[in-house]
């Protein structure tokens, strides 16, 4: 097969924390359709209306907590969603990561902030629930300008 190395099976090259990820339970994969719409309507909402509209729109009544859906599960469908899906930005995947949560019981906010890079400013967003970083990556460089909470 061309694009691939003699002698290396597929499997070999993919990286470690995603071997197995799927097959952990019909709970867990059960959650990447409602991520996948989540991030595809966060994406068409935030180009069409901007973030805060999106964010009222998202805003989902919350449901009791969902004790086989906790928020590290939420942020893995939303990342293993987000390669599905082309060119979302952080703010798609934030907005959507916090109506998952919503969804499922637990109380999210997005945080906005930006951090300094030479004479540039990088902004970022990205989403907590309570003081887990659901997805964002590693925020503690980046200074917290705003926050989208429930009202």
């Amino acid at each position: 097969m061309p694009g691939r190395r003699a002698g290396v099976s597929h499997r070999a090259t993919r990286p470690r924390a995603h071997r197995g990820a799927v097959v952990t339970g019909p709970r867990r994969a059960a959650i990447l359709g409602p991520a996948l719409v989540a991030i595809v309507v966060a994406g068409l909402a935030v180009r069409l209306w901007g973030p805060a509209r999106t964010a009222r729109l998202l805003a989902c009544r919350p449901r009791r907590a969902d004790a086989a859906v906790h928020p590290e599960t939420v942020g893995w469908a939303v990342r293993t969603a987000d390669r599905v899906v082309p060119r979302t930005a952080c703010l798609e995947r934030a907005l959507a990561a916090r109506a998952l949560c919503r969804r499922y019981g637990y109380a999210a906010s997005v945080d906005v902030g930006c951090v300094r890079e030479g004479e540039h400013l990088r902004a970022h967003s990205w989403a907590v629930c309570g003081e887990y970083t659901v997805v964002g990556g590693d925020v503690t460089a980046f200074d917290r300008l705003g926050r989208i909470a429930d009202p």
